[in-house]
């Protein structure tokens, strides 16, 4: 940058009310683009140089934004790598474990000596911060998720009660297992500024725990916002769902009292319509990827799925509900069709130790078809 161009600077930042807030983009939107003729000199460095906080990809896969490198150290981020136009901006990649506290627009949250597992135990806390007044949700996607089962005891049977994650929202108890892969929508705390979400962990039982999460603010005005009462949001027009914690293994070895069901369930899994289609089927992923109860129950009461409004299943009082397991259970072998929208599947859990001994939840395969067929 010329001389002249050093002071036009020097004299705008001196001249703002706030000088922290002028960056490198508001000097060029606020005094050049709109004074072309006075300041020709100035446009072509600023111009050239304009950072817009869009996402971008940092090193192994992960999500930054791009920022001015000042804004990205303000934040408490990292920068990595170049972005914007003509590579003046930096993308600024946010990872925090016990303690932190962020408003950045996505942010990694890890445990202690992540990726090797976690050493320590007690409670490990991350506070988000709301970015601005537009935020409604929060997207947390559960890259890695290993803690310690359910528990098998009678009093507390499916519980998480030896290691947890609380995400502070009243649809979800605390859940636990292993949930890689997994994602969830939830309203960002409407009491406060910023939403806590905590990990605790029991040192008197072993287990390998690690974790490491992303987790997006998502605006309210945002076409990514999950629509109210989907706690897990898929947009593609095929896709496999799970419930937490599902797992073709047996979580504990010896016990026959084990289960992989989480208690006190009760959630909707939505699938975003598609233009031109009309309805929805779903299937068993396996031959015994349904595992709810050992109940004989043709009225599902307990634990089970809900597809509203689905086909009928001969005799059953709630031709809707589907429990049992997969051989001897309820759900068809063809599958399950809807043209109820919006395309919603509920999953419900009361477990007991009695009925639910050896229970594995469910992972189910759907897909979108085209209106007429």
């Amino acid at each position: 940058m010329k001389p002249f161009q050093q002071l036009f600077v020097a004299l705008v930042i001196l001249a703002g009310a706030n000088s922290s807030e002028m960056t490198e983009e508001i000097i060029y939107e606020r005094f050049v683009a709109r004074n072309p003729k006075i300041f020709p000199f100035i446009i072509l460095p600023y111009k050239i140089g304009n950072v817009s906080p869009a996402p971008c990809p940092a090193q192994n896969g992960i999500e930054g934004t791009c920022l001015t490198r000042n804004k990205c150290l303000k934040t408490g981020g990292t920068p990595h790598g170049n972005c914007g136009t003509n590579n003046r901006g930096v993308c600024c990649v946010n990872e925090l474990s016990c303690g932190g506290a962020t408003s950045a627009r996505v942010t990694y949250f890890y445990s202690p000596g992540y990726p090797s597992f976690m050493q320590t135990t007690g409670n490990c806390q991350l506070t988000i911060n709301q970015q601005n007044a537009n935020i409604c949700q929060l997207k947390i996607e559960f890259l890695t998720l290993e803690l310690a089962p359910p528990s098998i005891d009678t009093n507390d049977f499916g519980t998480c009660s030896i290691d947890y994650l609380s995400l502070s929202d009243n649809r979800l108890p605390p859940l636990c297992g292993l949930n890689s892969g997994q994602h969830v929508y939830i309203d960002f705390n409407a009491a406060s500024s910023y939403h806590p979400i905590s990990i605790d962990t029991d040192g008197n039982t072993a287990y390998n725990r690690k974790w490491y999460m992303k987790i997006t603010q998502i605006p309210c005005n945002s076409t990514e916002r999950a629509p109210a009462g989907c706690l897990m949001y898929y947009n593609e027009t095929s896709g496999t769902v799970s419930s937490f914690n599902y797992d073709t293994e047996a979580p504990t070895t010896g016990n026959a009292a084990w289960t992989r069901q989480i208690n006190n369930l009760r959630y909707g899994i939505c699938v975003k319509p598609q233009a031109g289609s009309c309805s929805i089927t779903w299937r068993a992923a396996s031959t015994d990827a349904i595992s709810l109860s050992a109940q004989d129950d043709t009225q599902c009461s307990g634990t089970h799925i809900l597809i509203p409004r689905s086909q009928a299943v001969q005799g059953q009082e709630n031709p809707d509900r589907f429990c049992g397991m997969s051989s001897g259970g309820n759900f068809p072998d063809d599958g399950v069709n809807t043209l109820t929208t919006p395309f919603v599947l509920y999953y419900v859990t009361q477990l007991t130790s009695e009925t639910n001994q050896q229970t594995r939840g469910f992972q189910l395969q759907y897909r979108l078809k085209q209106c007429g067929t």
